[in-house]
């Protein structure tokens, strides 16, 4: 536990984002830089302290592990607390939190912290020019959060996996190289999600060449856990595309649409689940095509698909995803459009029924 405890500073501690990490005790085993600032502390002063300390709703140890035991059940799951700074003062955050066993079957608990106070109390904000932004930013910190769920789980994972075998004197080098890479490319990912938002509200981004390749690769390591926990096999067709594009943007939309897959085939139950994915170019206009198995979802619904809040998934979704995809779309490529049907297709000389989402724009 004290490994993992200590590799959070490496990984985590310059982050926008608050980050805390909470044993079933209640005690702070870890704040970055972020949440310290945030809530006036040094480190030193928040340090294996309860969280009580710092948080309004929770006031013992029973309520710690019923709250976020329950939330971390959810897919998905946010909650709204209150931080008291301090100066006393109380911060309305939205927080994110994922739950981490150790071999000792003890509890830990990783929170995402996004301060949004300002979001909910200022309402002079109505009058600012630059509402859509504002408007948007609030309606995307859900999804923000959740993209940086899975990668942290990853790392959390890996780093006790290291441990573990460091303990039982089978820590291969190969396998210490292979843990680091996991860490880093989760690590980057983290960082990448917070650059490609930051570029996506300042209208900053730029076009590069890239392969497809590299955004398929990044998009299943990335959700490879997801993928193995649910039995998806995904099938890649002409992924040695190279286009000049907006990447970031991009693989966040890749990323959100195997997410969205994901989620639809959890609910299912069929003999072999799949996620596949294909690319072409045609008179200089690029095209990217997605489907499942997952069994499609009731006509009338496919027309409000997009729609801000829509989802067929009762609380355990946000209904953000797919609206996000379609404002990018919009806003960044030129020529853009997305549809989304149900489709019956053939694989393997089995018949297949699934939603299928394709998106297209100029090069």
């Amino acid at each position: 536990m004290k490994k993992i405890i200590n590799s959070l500073p490496i990984l985590i501690d310059d982050l926008s984002y608050g980050c805390l990490c909470v044993d079933e005790y209640g005690d702070i085993l870890y704040a970055n830089k972020m949440l310290c600032q945030m809530l006036e502390y040094k480190k030193e002063e928040i340090l294996y302290k309860k969280i009580w300390k710092i948080d309004e709703s929770i006031n013992n140890v029973d309520e710690l592990n019923e709250k976020f035991i329950e939330i971390t059940n959810e897919p998905n799951s946010s909650i709204i607390l209150k931080y008291k700074k301090k100066s006393g003062d109380v911060m309305l955050s939205k927080c994110l939190p994922t739950l981490y066993i150790d071999k000792n079957d003890k509890n830990l608990y990783l929170l995402i912290i996004k301060n949004i106070e300002n979001i909910y109390s200022d309402r002079n904000i109505l009058l600012n020019k630059d509402l859509e932004k504002y408007i948007q930013l609030g309606e995307m910190i859900e999804d923000i959060l959740h993209q940086w769920k899975t990668p942290i789980s990853l790392i959390l994972t890996t780093t006790s996996g290291i441990k573990l075998k460091n303990e039982l004197d089978s820590l291969s080098d190969e396998d210490y190289m292979l843990c680091i890479e996991y860490i880093e490319k989760s690590a980057k990912y983290l960082n990448s999600v917070i650059n490609t938002f930051k570029c996506f509200f300042n209208n900053k981004n730029e076009k590069e060449n890239f392969l497809m390749e590299e955004i398929f690769n990044n998009a299943s390591f990335l959700l490879s856990s997801k993928l193995k926990n649910s039995n998806i096999e995904l099938v890649m067709e002409n992924y040695n595309k190279s286009i000049f594009s907006y990447k970031q943007l991009f693989i966040q939309i890749v990323l959100i649409l195997m997410n969205n897959s994901i989620d639809a085939i959890d609910n299912t139950n069929n003999e072999k689940n799949y996620i596949f994915i294909d690319s072409f170019v045609e008179e200089n206009k690029f095209y990217f095509l997605i489907k499942d198995n997952a069994g499609g979802i009731n006509n009338e619904y496919l027309k409000k698909i997009f729609d801000y809040k829509f989802t067929t998934k009762g609380d355990k979704a946000s209904g953000i995803g797919l609206y996000m995809i379609k404002t990018i779309l919009n806003r960044e490529f030129r020529n853009s459009s997305i549809t989304c049907k149900n489709k019956n297709f053939i694989y393997k000389n089995k018949e297949l029924r699934g939603l299928e989402f394709l998106i297209s724009f100029d090069l």
